[in-house]
């Protein structure tokens, strides 16, 4: 197998992480991130947040910029069911796109039928 060192090897790898890198929590799970408009809905809006924490490992000597671009209709129709995905954020660092998180709708809204006159 020729892997005499892979043990401290693994050892070695891990230290780096840990000395060179930290994480950054950019959102709660469930916690509310935006309020989408809802279209004949027992309420004119419903919150999306994310399922999951949303953690992304970070360098820590680095100034690295973290931004948020959230992929989402801004009116949707009801009825909207609370874990129901919403859409997605998107995530970047220093501009790049590094990855995406789905969003679920927090809270159920049902459908509010016009009345015919």
């Amino acid at each position: 197998m020729n892997a005499h060192n892979w043990f401290n090897d693994s050892y070695r790898l891990m230290d780096y992480a840990y000395e060179n890198f930290e994480l950054a929590k950019l959102a709660s799970a469930e916690r509310i991130l935006k309020a989408v408009l809802v279209n004949q809905g027992d309420k004119d809006h419903v919150f999306i947040g994310p399922k999951e924490d949303i953690i992304i490992p970070i360098k820590k000597d680095q100034t690295s910029e973290i931004s948020i671009a959230y992929n989402v209709l801004n009116i949707v129709d009801a009825p909207v069911r609370r874990w129901q995905e919403a859409g997605t954020l998107d995530i970047f660092i220093d501009g790049e796109h590094i990855g995406a998180q789905p969003l679920i709708y927090l809270e159920d809204i049902d459908q509010v039928m016009d009345e015919l006159e």
